[in-house]
């Protein structure tokens, strides 16, 4: 007959299966996203907002919940680092003002919902200590890289796209903007995934590096080069006394072939050609509602739509409400009527929010921002996760990029990254 357990005998903890599941699917999610873009995001059932991705995330929070409800509280949310802890408020008063004002319909759900993935970053946090963020790493590298190889074939015309009954917008459709910044993101983390073969590594690199200058969009080239160029200073890859001196010598000599190589390929192709006008040229190439002008006039008419109710400008109008037909700024945004954000993130959260929710909104964004560059040598998670939230804030300036839930999935994720691999968060696991 087994003796019970004595004062002094170990009994070991029963596994806390619940919550290493639910925090696996929490990060699914957001991978989801980054490995298919824009239609992977929207992969789910058709004529609904029910969509694979929120489904995984809701799974696990779930999970989550279920966890807390047998073992106490998830260990680590509390504690983790107080600026997350602030932002994650500031965004939640944001979310609370913009229902407040809002419409109640679906449309209002879908403006709402970037705000609450942004107020549950600590949760996020949490779920890549429980997986562990060298695991996640390893899976944003692999998800970043399927995307390259998609966007790399379809792009360069072996890939058309696809329609499917369970997907919202045909598979392998391209989005520059976005899709260039995963490409950055999978370039930056091959630079120094030593689990991959040196060849798979430097063929996604120059996979990802011509599918961005053959796509053509210059919001998505620029978001890559930040992404790596974040990664790369990061680490400070020249410190090194014995390698650094042959690693600036290698860059130096690179640079060069790279720019021969891509004009010689420009000049001979007109796929290339045609992305390498739409990189360099200006509003004549490009079609009238996506030149620079064009967004900034649809800017102004925002701004003065909302301004000129004093309500609206300080509180906003709200989630939900149609302020790009309202001020007449459609006509510069293509003239679509299913365009409904402003193409930035700033004025858009000004339209919907006012001056209150914006400045709530914001002050969390650059809050994080900063945090985040200050932890960009303390682990390569977080040099990672910085370097996503600088490419991707950037395109969100001039695209439609943090309002989509590709765009505000993969942020959380990138802030989840940075602060997971914060020292502090050392107590709390």
């Amino acid at each position: 007959m087994p003796t019970p357990p004595g004062p002094t005998t170990l009994v070991p903890r029963a596994p806390r299966t619940a919550l290493h599941a639910g925090a696996a699917l929490i990060i699914a999610g957001p991978l989801v996203a980054v490995a298919g873009g824009r239609w992977g995001s929207y992969i789910g059932i058709p004529g609904t907002p029910v969509f694979l991705a929120d489904l995984l995330v809701i799974a696990g929070l779930a999970l989550f919940a279920l966890d807390s409800a047998r073992h106490g509280s998830v260990p680590g949310v509390a504690r983790s680092p107080r600026v997350l802890r602030t932002a994650a408020t500031l965004w939640v008063g944001a979310l609370a003002l913009g229902v407040m004002r809002g419409t109640g319909d679906l449309l209002a759900v879908r403006d709402a919902l970037p705000f609450a993935y942004l107020a549950l970053t600590p949760v996020l946090v949490r779920a890549v200590r429980i997986v562990g963020r060298g695991r996640v790493l390893r899976w944003v590298t692999a998800a970043a890289a399927v995307h390259s190889v998609w966007f790399g074939a379809a792009v360069f015309g072996v890939l058309p796209e696809i329609s499917m009954p369970l997907a919202g917008i045909p598979v392998f459709t391209t989005r520059g903007d976005f899709d260039g910044l995963v490409c950055g993101i999978a370039i930056a983390t091959m630079l120094a995934a030593r689990r991959v073969p040196l060849a798979v590594r430097l063929g996604i690199i120059v996979l990802s590096a011509a599918a961005v200058m053959a796509h053509g969009s210059r919001a998505g080239l620029v978001a890559a080069l930040l992404v790596v160029a974040v990664t790369v200073v990061g680490a400070r890859p020249f410190r090194d006394e014995r390698l650094g001196p042959v690693r600036l010598a290698a860059v130096f000599l690179a640079l060069p072939m790279l720019l021969a190589a891509f004009v010689v390929a420009a000049r001979s192709s007109a796929g290339w050609a045609r992305g390498f006008e739409r990189l360099v040229a200006g509003p004549a190439v490009e079609g009238s509602s996506n030149t620079t002008s064009a967004r900034v006039d649809a800017w102004e008419s925002i701004v003065a739509h909302v301004a000129s109710d004093p309500w609206s400008r300080w509180l906003g109008e709200g989630f939900g409400s149609s302020f790009v037909a309202d001020s007449g700024a459609l006509v510069h945004l293509s003239g679509d009527a299913a365009v409904r954000q402003a193409h930035s993130f700033v004025i858009g959260w000004f339209a919907m929010l006012g001056i209150v929710g914006a400045t709530l909104a914001l002050s969390a964004v650059a809050a994080v921002l900063i945090a985040s560059l200050r932890r960009v040598r303390t682990a390569r998670a977080a040099r990672i996760g910085a370097a996503i939230q600088v490419g991707l804030l950037f395109a969100a300036l001039v695209g439609v990029i943090l309002e989509s839930p590709f765009g505000y999935m993969t942020y959380a994720l990138a802030v989840a990254l940075t602060f997971a691999a914060d020292p502090d968060l050392d107590h709390a696991s």
